[in-house]
């Protein structure tokens, strides 16, 4: 059995020790993260299908793809900041916008058709679609998630709240944490060493996985 996980630099593992000075498969993701400590642990055999950088709908389209395989696999999913934007450019090659990039179309993306509210929105529908599609797949699966703002309420004064606040309602019962916290600010409360790419490093993972252990284990016994 495998264990798979999604998201972005945090689960891939950017700034840790085996992916910053890995000489033979440069760019490869790290063995160091919380995932791949768990897989290691369980003797799962470790898949990271995580890409630093990249935004939610593009997670979501891995977790379909993936989902989609007869490759039976325990799913580790961390949810991403809801502000990037993922699309296909005319080379047919996805590109990820995000607010930290100067370019001629990061700024007009984000100067003239960002906005959070329909940041919120596409990123609750891109979780929730991943929730039903595991569940018809009987796939058992762990979420976490970088972004607060993923489950803020909209404004009632501007927007009909129900076309999101009831899939907030009930993704969030799928959405874990660290002791309310998201990974990187759970690693500060405790003193993990970040990088100055704000990467928790080898401690903060270690203890992620143990922190997260027992809720594998439960999936796996249900599986």
């Amino acid at each position: 059995m495998k264990l798979k996980s999604f998201g972005c630099s945090f689960v891939y593992g950017s700034d840790l020790s085996d992916q910053v000075n890995n000489d033979v498969i440069p760019f490869a993701f790290s063995n160091l993260t919380w995932p791949a400590l768990i897989a290691k642990d369980k003797k799962l055999i470790y898949e990271c299908n995580a890409c630093p950088g990249i935004g939610n709908f593009k997670i979501l389209c891995d977790i379909i793809s993936q989902a989609s395989l007869d490759d039976p696999a325990v799913f580790i999913i961390n949810w991403t900041w809801i502000d990037r934007f993922d699309f296909v450019n005319d080379s047919e090659q996805w590109i990820t916008l995000r607010p930290s990039v100067d370019d001629d179309i990061s700024r007009t993306y984000f100067k003239h058709l960002h906005s959070q509210i329909k940041d919120i929105i596409t990123s609750v529908y891109a979780v929730n679609t991943a929730i039903d599609f595991l569940q018809q797949k009987k796939i058992p699966f762990v979420m976490t998630y970088m972004d607060y703002l993923l489950l803020e309420h909209i404004d009632p004064n501007w927007h009909d709240p129900k076309y999101v606040s009831v899939i907030q309602n009930k993704v969030k019962n799928f959405l874990g944490d660290f002791d309310g916290k998201n990974f990187i600010d759970w690693s500060r409360d405790n003193g993990f060493a970040i990088s100055g790419n704000w990467h928790p490093l080898e401690q903060a993972h270690q203890a992620a996985a143990e922190y997260m252990m027992p809720k594998i284990d439960a999936i796996l016994h249900i599986a």
